[in-house]
């Protein structure tokens, strides 16, 4: 996923410490539309890390002025963010030459608003690419195992509007009990791309999980479980629902491994 390259981003970060995936798509939604977001991840936070629940970075896109420096604009684009949540835009630092590819970050003290806590406030060059990973949390939040499948959900949501994407996708991924999820509004429509972590059974074979997995999978999106099938051999086996049309999700299905944190 690539956000779209003319103009400024800005990004911002947030967690919210929820167990409820709901709540923090009830932020997001609420940040996006207040300030034209076209972006956004998701993530499941680690149980080892300091922060619980959510974390969420929204991708917001900013004009650039006629007549206006990369730095001017940069400055410009993250002054609402900073005069919503009280934060004085003098402290924004620029790193590298905001000409040629520099950024600029906001200096605060992590502070909860409205029931999420702000922890960036960054401004960029637009076209930053959204590279795809795969979570190492559960859906209860405990951590995986290497041998656990990662299930990669993929939708297209007419009209490019992030914070009404966010809403249609969350039964999806509420469903599915997805630990990541990415969005991106551009062209008349919004890509989506869920990822959950799935355990397997002690003793259980790749296949077998795989189709267990699958089979399940299958049941939460609505799919037919005969458009389940399988590619590859041995430990490189991965599992597939093919979808007609752009009216059901489509799902892929492949063991995590240990370079996957």
């Amino acid at each position: 996923m690539r956000l779209p390259k003319a103009g400024i981003e800005v990004h911002i970060g947030i967690w919210v410490d929820t167990a409820d995936l709901a709540e923090m798509v009830d932020r997001c939604q609420s940040l996006a539309g207040e300030f034209g977001g076209v972006a956004a991840e998701i993530i499941r936070c680690d149980p080892e890390s300091p922060r619980r629940g959510f974390i969420a970075t929204l991708y917001c896109a900013a004009p650039w002025a006629a007549g206006e420096t990369a730095a001017q604009a940069m400055r410009s684009a993250v002054k609402p963010v900073a005069v919503k949540h009280r934060l004085n835009d003098e402290y924004l630092d620029f790193f590298g030459d905001p000409e040629n590819g520099g950024y600029a970050s906001l200096w605060f003290n992590e502070e909860e608003f409205s029931g999420y806590v702000l922890y960036l406030v960054h401004a960029a060059h637009g076209g930053l690419q959204l590279e795809e990973w795969d979570p190492g949390v559960r859906e209860d939040f405990t951590l995986g195992d290497d041998s656990d499948l990662i299930a990669k959900v993929s939708h297209r949501f007419p009209g490019a509007d992030l914070a009404a994407a966010l809403g249609q996708a969350l039964p999806i991924a509420e469903s599915i009990g997805a630990s990541g999820l990415q969005f991106l509004a551009t062209d008349g429509s919004c890509e989506v791309v869920m990822f959950a972590v799935r355990p397997v059974v002690d003793g259980e074979s790749l296949e077998t999980s795989l189709r267990r997995v699958g089979a399940t999978l299958a049941a939460q999106l609505g799919v037919d479980p005969s458009a389940f099938v399988l590619g590859g051999t041995g430990e490189d086996l991965v599992g597939a629902l093919e979808s007609v049309g752009d009216s059901q999700p489509v799902a892929t299905l492949h063991r995590r491994t240990a370079e996957e944190d």
